[in-house]
């Protein structure tokens, strides 16, 4: 099974700055919010071994070959470039549970 390198593109870090602020209000703590980043993080990293065994997807016509990993509630966006997945998008894909945080 192959490894890529992880590049995250400016998109998907602005996507886990809003996560992680909605998060912080929501939770009214510090922890949850660096939990989820660090979790978020983790799972991309070892989804690198292999990542042009997940999902295909084209969300338009002449689109690149994105791929999806389901983390949660979020989908994440990437595409595979030579050595490298890029992670472009991640974003809310489910239904709220204030609970849960």
């Amino acid at each position: 099974m192959r490894k890529y390198n992880v590049r995250f593109s400016e998109t998907f870090l602005r996507d886990m700055i809003d996560i992680t602020l909605y998060i912080l209000e929501k939770s009214e703590s510090i922890d949850t919010p660096v939990r989820f980043y660090n979790d978020v993080l983790a799972f991309i990293g070892n989804r690198a071994f292999g990542a042009d065994c997940y999902e295909s997807y084209y969300p338009y016509k002449g689109s690149p070959e994105y791929r999806r990993l389901y983390f949660g509630n979020y989908t994440i966006f990437y595409v595979i470039d030579g050595d490298y997945m890029d992670i472009r998008r991640i974003l809310w894909s489910g239904v709220e549970d204030t609970k849960k945080l």
